[in-house]
């Protein structure tokens, strides 16, 4: 189950948001690369900065601090959204009466293995499905989010692959809350929610840490020692914008729905806008999640067999097409580069070069970009080639990107510098956590509840809430590929046909097998489309103008004429003024006479 990372990193980290104003920190495309010289022939990649905190960034000494909107505890977001409103929307239904008993809401038309469709609107993430980019140009707005399903993540309706997990989950709490039901049926609703989510999350813990951290780490924590309260669990900027992104280099380019034992364990085909279609393309699929499973709701176990049975690409610097150019984006611009956007975020929150970093964390820092003492230092085992390309873009090793120098130090698992950089994140998120399932001081639990919490594994929550048989339909160890030790039916092995060697924790090497992967000739990805919101108000905006140009003309004439008028009878009322002044002297000069003639007669 290689995309286990994306959910836990979901769970403790949430800094998508774009700042505001929106800053633009553009890629520049290459001239021969195909977002250049074919369609949308752009120039350069829009890329938004991140979020900040607004009281910093004024200075060298006080630089942008990025937000983490949620917490860095493994606290059950993923489940239960981070604040109790977000909560109570899960647990409602549509005519808003509450689900009975603790549980969370199921959905109305597939039943209670499903979560309730998001009618109530939670502002969950709602991107615009890259594979029907036209449809949407086209009516000009996206699809309603009322079509997702209700769940704790907002980003968990993004690919079929992490909602399964995110229905995996909510099964896992009906589970939970049904049985303490029946354990104890004088409890309030509430109160067996509140349970159930306490149990919920602490198995949640026990499983990322004792069961799939291992495994993805190559390597165990150290052991736990109990809460500690000066230590600060906030998710590093190195870890977010670089060591935890390794996990970009598993994500394979689809999945397989696999069929159960009694079906002959083969891979299911299915029907996507009219097309017939073996796999599910990771390109083609995004923002595309509930069809999987409204059209037929027993993919859900389909996809966890395939995930399962699917390998992840190898560890190392080579990245699939699916993220290289093809992730989602926005409506005006329906695919991006991951990788170049990893580079670039980086860049956008000040990380420290590759050196740089290496010294921080007390590991050797090179000298050169030689590719003998690149090996020598690091441990990696990439081509000399390959460094050889390193040294003609950088140069030095204090000018190369943090998350570049770290994916190439990769070998069965992260490096040397991603290794530190992830182990001290999640140590760190346990030992502050005061309500840490271990911590004896918090009273959450017994001492024989919290030895049966580090015997759960991610096996235990399938084969709960799912007719799955160990096995026969799925391995035992689920994040941990099949082979001699880790079986399933002979009929499922002989369809496990790709074989390889792989090494895995505790130093173990054997034959795996594998799902054949996915088709990317015949599925390939939707190309990139664009949306202009000018496009299509030419005349308008021609029209608009025009009428403000005229209305203007028209003012400031309107203004001239009645200034020029207003001068005129100002003029008239002066000149007016005067002929009557010259009249009264006329009438005196008159009377004067009239006097003299009267004083002369007498």
């Amino acid at each position: 189950m290689w995309l286990t990372g994306q959910q836990v990193v979901e769970e403790i980290l949430d800094a998508q948001g774009a700042g505001c104003p929106p800053e633009y920190f553009n890629i520049k495309v290459e001239e021969n690369h195909r977002y250049h010289t074919d369609h949308p022939h752009l120039k350069e990649l829009p890329v938004l900065r991140t979020r900040y905190d607004q009281t910093t960034g004024f200075s060298p000494n006080n630089p942008r601090q990025q937000l983490n909107e949620i917490t860095p505890y493994l606290d059950g977001g993923l489940v239960y959204g981070t604040g109790k409103g977000w909560a109570d929307v899960l647990r409602t239904f549509e005519n808003g009466t509450l689900a009975p008993r603790g549980k969370l809401a199921p959905n109305d038309k597939l039943g209670s293995g499903y979560p309730a469709q998001n009618t109530q609107r939670l502002p969950m993430a709602n991107p615009p499905p890259p594979f029907n980019h036209s449809q949407y140009v086209g009516r000009g707005y996206t699809a309603e989010v009322d079509r997702f399903f209700k769940l704790g993540n907002p980003r968990g309706n993004e690919n079929p692959f992490i909602l399964t997990f995110g229905i995996l989950w909510y099964r896992w709490h009906n589970h939970i809350a049904e049985y303490l039901d029946k354990r104890h049926p004088r409890w309030t609703d509430e109160k067996i929610f509140n349970e159930a989510r306490k149990w919920v999350i602490a198995t949640y813990q026990a499983i990322v840490y004792y069961d799939w951290l291992p495994k993805y780490m190559r390597r165990e924590l150290s052991p736990y020692q109990g809460y500690k309260p000066t230590t600060d669990p906030q998710v590093s900027h190195i870890f977010q914008s670089a060591a935890m992104r390794f996990g970009h280099t598993l994500v394979t380019s689809g999945v397989h729905l696999r069929e159960r034992d009694k079906d002959l364990c083969g891979v299911k085909s299915f029907n996507r806008y009219g097309e017939e279609v073996g796999g599910v393309r990771t390109c083609n699929s995004f923002w595309l999640s509930p069809e999987f499973f409204t059209g037929d709701p027993g993919n859900f176990e389909k996809f966890l067999m395939g995930l399962s049975s699917q390998g992840s690409e190898k560890e190392d610097h080579v990245i699939v097409e699916d993220l290289r150019g093809n992730v989602f984006g926005p409506l005006e611009f329906s695919r991006r580069d991951l990788m170049a956007i990893n580079i670039q975020r980086g860049r956008d929150h000040g990380l420290p070069d590759y050196n740089t970093a290496r010294k921080h964390f007390g590991l050797q820092q090179l000298e050169s970009l030689n590719s003998n003492e690149f090996k020598r230092k690091t441990g990696t085992d990439v081509d000399e080639d390959v460094i050889k390309r390193l040294e003609s873009v950088f140069g030095s090793p204090g000018e190369v990107d943090i998350w570049v120098g770290g994916l190439l130090e990769t070998r069965n698992g992260p490096g040397q510098l991603f290794s530190k950089v992830i182990l001290d994140q999640f140590e760190r998120i346990r030992d502050a956590d005061r309500f840490w399932f271990e911590n004896t001081n918090n009273n959450l639990f017994t001492e024989e509840e919290r030895r049966r919490l580090r015997q759960v594994n991610i096996i235990d929550v399938v084969l709960s809430v799912t007719d799955l048989l160990p096995d026969v339909d799925i391995q035992s160890d689920p994040f941990t590929a099949v082979h001699e030790n880790n079986s399933v039916s002979e009929k499922c092995k002989q369809i496990l046909s790709n074989q390889k060697d792989c090494h895995l924790f505790g130093d173990f090497t054997t034959t795996c097998r594998y799902l054949s992967p996915v088709d990317t000739v015949k599925d390939s990805c939707s190309p990139p489309g664009t949306y202009d919101y000018f496009d299509g108000s030419q005349t308008s905006y021609i029209l608009t103008f025009t009428i403000v140009a005229g209305a203007c003309v028209a003012m400031l004439a309107f203004v001239v004429i009645r200034a020029k008028t207003k001068s005129k009878e100002r003029a008239k009322k002066v000149f007016t003024s005067i002929k009557g002044k010259e009249n009264v002297h006329k009438a005196k000069g008159e009377y004067k006479k009239v006097i003299n003639v009267l004083y002369c007669r007498v």
